[in-house]
């Protein structure tokens, strides 16, 4: 037994086996801390619907990002728009956090994406899902008019490298969200279930055939019109409160290569249908799915002035879908009254 003699020692030899910190060491971040507080007791409940999937985010994504600085980096960044959104009066404070996090996101998520392994793959997603809610909640900017879709794709990419791996892995309920919400669109489709709305994108199918000699064109906005029929069928017909993001992600993983070639080439068929699209996003314009307020303003926005003479009747129902006056109306004073995106 030892003597009450020996114990200081012994206190001091395993004192000395431990790294020493200081509170002038171990400096404290407190701008990180509030988005981190903010992003688990707020943000990560308003991205999605499902308790199965509002709980990977607020549980398994901060994990990951425990692990992988450029997740931790998105979701700070994500944080801090969120903040943004809800404190328009202090947007000149987060603005620049929700910047400086992405960037260094990407800086830091570069290299991983070079070297996809099962160790990282599902950092790489959520980032890459992170990258796409930044892109979409963020002040328009001089992006291009699909660089948000090219961000879709390439995440949908990263799903279909992994071979089965993330479905198994710690984001696994999240795919199978997914997978549920994309079987309703095709059982919806399969049965003959129509919309009102779907007429309208009938009438402009009608028109894009008449106008439309090259075959691979033709097909190309065939292909995407069907796409969003399906997606339609979903949005016009279930009770919004149901309604997932993912319902109208779905239609930028289907189009295909040569309709966004020919949406980046300003093709008029091609911007006609994009129009259609952002009427559809219109429904998910509330505070519920924050990140998506304003976006079918944003796009219609920069939709109209590329569309010729000829073909702006082909977007008269997107436009009062919207509610957008191309004057400057009343659904583009809505979104700056609230300290959301403008045009």
């Amino acid at each position: 037994m030892n003597s009450p003699a020996s114990m200081p020692d012994r206190i001091q030899h395993h004192h000395l086996q431990l790294p020493l910190f200081s509170a002038s060491s171990t400096p404290l971040n407190i701008q990180d801390l509030e988005l981190m507080h903010h992003f688990s007791t707020s943000t990560c409940f308003r991205i999605h619907n499902d308790p199965t999937i509002t709980r990977i985010w607020s549980f398994n994504v901060p994990l990951l990002g425990f692990s992988h600085d450029f997740v931790m980096h998105g979701i700070l960044a994500i944080a801090a728009l969120h903040l943004a959104y809800l404190r328009p009066e202090l947007r000149h404070m987060y603005l620049p956090q929700a910047h400086a996090h992405h960037e260094a996101g990407l800086r830091k998520a570069t290299p991983a994406f070079a070297q996809l392994e099962e160790e990282n793959i599902s950092a790489i997603y959520i980032f890459s899902g992170l990258t796409l809610l930044y892109t979409l909640a963020s002040p328009p900017g001089e992006a291009g008019l699909s660089d948000w879709i090219v961000l879709s794709r390439q995440t949908y990419s990263i799903i279909r490298y992994s071979n089965e791996k993330l479905f198994s892995g710690t984001l696994g309920p999240m795919f199978a969200a997914g997978v549920r919400r994309s079987s309703m669109q095709d059982k919806l489709t399969d049965e003959g279930f129509e919309v009102p709305q779907a007429e309208h994108l009938k009438q402009l199918f009608a028109r894009i055939s008449e106008t439309t000699a090259d075959n691979w064109k033709r097909e190309a906005y065939k292909m995407a019109i069907d796409e969003l029929h399906k997606a339609f069928r979903v949005v016009y017909s279930q009770p919004t409160a149901t309604l997932e993001p993912s319902d109208v992600y779905i239609w930028a993983y289907r189009i295909t290569d040569e309709f966004l070639t020919l949406l980046k080439g300003q093709a008029q068929e091609a911007l006609a249908i994009m129009a259609f699209y952002a009427a559809m996003i219109q429904i998910f314009d509330s505070q519920k799915h924050w990140f998506l307020e304003g976006f079918s303003v944003h796009l219609i926005s920069r939709i109209y002035p590329l569309i010729d003479e000829l073909h702006l009747p082909w977007i008269e129902w997107p436009i009062r879908e919207i509610g957008w006056d191309p004057a400057g109306g009343m659904a583009v004073q809505v979104v700056l009254l609230q300290g959301g995106r403008v045009p």
